[in-house]
C-alpha cells in the first residue's frame, strides 16, 4: 500500500495574530516602565550623605545610584589641618595651608573663606563656646579674632620662625599656650600682647599637644 501523503492536501494555517499582539503588549509595557523609572530618577534628590553606606534596600531606592558621589562633597582650596565648632554645632572654623580660614554658620553644610592676612600654613585653632573668639597658630603665625573671624589680628613674639603646631586657650581667652617645632612652650596671660618662654625639660624638638587639669 502506498503511504505517500497526498501533496495536494492543504496544510492548516497557524494564526500568529495573537502572538504578535502579546509581544507588542510586552514591548509597550517595557517602554512604559522605563519611562516611569526615568521620570522617578529625575525626581530623586541626591544623597545628602553619599559617603555613608546604605543600610537597607529602601535607601537604595530613595537615592540615585552614583558612580562617583565624592565629587559632590565640598572641598577646600587647599589642605585643611584643623576644625572646631561652637557648642551650638552650627558655627565653626577650619584652617589649613596657604593661610586658609573657612567659616560655617550651618553646621558645615556650606563654608565661606575669610581673610587671614597671611599665606603661611595654619595648623591648629581654638574657638570659645560661641566661636566668637578664636585663636589660630601656624608657621611663625599666631592670629586672634573676637568677632567670629570677620577680622583677624596677628600676635607677635620673637620666635617668628617657629612652626607652631598646637594651641591651648584658657581663662576667657586671656591665657594661652603655643608650641610646635621647638623645645620651648610660649605662654601669654594678657591675650597675646606679651609672651613668656618656658623651656621643655626633655628638650624634644617637636611638641604638638598640650592640656591642663580643671584648675589650669
Amino acid at each position: 500500500m502506498d503511504a505517500t501523503p497526498d501533496l495536494k492536501t492543504p496544510v492548516p494555517k497557524t494564526d500568529l495574530t495573537g502572538a504578535r499582539t502579546i509581544r507588542f503588549g510586552w514591548i509597550l509595557l517595557s517602554l512604559l516602565i522605563a519611562l516611569i523609572a526615568g521620570f522617578i530618577a529625575l525626581l530623586q534628590a541626591p544623597d545628602p550623605q553619599p559617603a555613608k553606606p546604605k543600610k537597607s534596600f529602601l535607601e537604595w531606592l530613595r537615592y540615585p545610584i552614583e558612580t562617583h558621589p565624592g565629587v559632590r562633597l565640598q572641598s577646600g582650596p587647599g589642605q585643611l589641618n584643623s576644625i572646631a565648632f561652637a557648642s551650638n554645632g552650627k558655627d565653626g572654623l577650619a584652617v589649613g595651608s596657604g593661610g586658609i580660614i573657612l567659616a560655617s554658620a550651618d553646621g558645615g553644610e556650606t563654608w565661606t573663606a575669610q581673610n587671614s592676612g597671611v599665606s603661611s600654613t595654619l595648623w591648629d585653632l581654638y574657638c570659645d563656646a560661641k566661636c566668637n573668639q578664636a585663636w589660630v597658630v601656624g608657621n611663625g603665625t599666631i592670629l586672634v579674632t573676637k568677632d567670629g573671624g570677620n577680622h583677624w589680628d596677628a600676635r607677635r613674639l620673637e620666635a617668628a620662625d617657629i612652626s607652631f603646631r598646637a594651641i591651648l586657650v584658657r581663662k576667657g581667652g586671656s591665657a594661652a599656650w603655643v608650641m610646635g617645632y621647638s623645645s620651648s612652650i610660649w605662654a601669654t596671660r594678657d591675650g597675646g600682647q606679651t609672651w613668656q618662654k618656658t623651656e621643655n625639660p626633655n628638650s624634644r624638638p617637636f611638641l604638638e599637644g598640650l592640656c591642663f587639669d580643671e584648675q589650669g
